[in-house]
């Protein structure tokens, strides 16, 4: 899974990841039970719990399926990793836009063309 090796090569630099997903389906079900991201919680849960904001200071914030994020939660979680001197990295499918109502910035990156992989 790339999704490990990523995280494995952050952690070799001596930072810590935690990660995060919209939902506690993907958070609980999927990053800690598949893939084994034991601390794996809510995106919801990082917005709100000190103790959580406490323990990524200065550390990497991953959340899995961010094109589930809304424009306002992700500027959330943004504001709390510059007070908390974070790095975040977004990481998902860009087809998993469509099933919320809201605006959503991988949708957004996808239908100005503004974000693309390189060759």
């Amino acid at each position: 899974m790339m999704m490990k090796e990523a995280v494995a090569a952050l952690e070799s630099t001596g930072q810590r990841v935690f990660t995060f997903a919209p939902s506690a389906e993907a958070a609980r079900g999927v990053l800690r039970s598949e893939a084994g991201f034991t601390n794996a919680e809510t995106v919801e849960m990082l917005l709100r719990s000190p103790n959580v904001q406490k323990q990524i200071h200065g550390q990497v914030i991953w959340i899995d399926e961010a094109g589930l994020l809304s424009v306002r939660t992700l500027a959330r979680v943004a504001a709390l990793a510059e007070k908390e001197n974070c790095r975040i990295v977004l990481s998902g499918t860009p087809h998993n836009t469509g099933r919320l109502n809201v605006a959503t910035p991988c949708g957004f990156w996808k239908s100005t063309r503004s974000c693309q992989p390189p060759n």
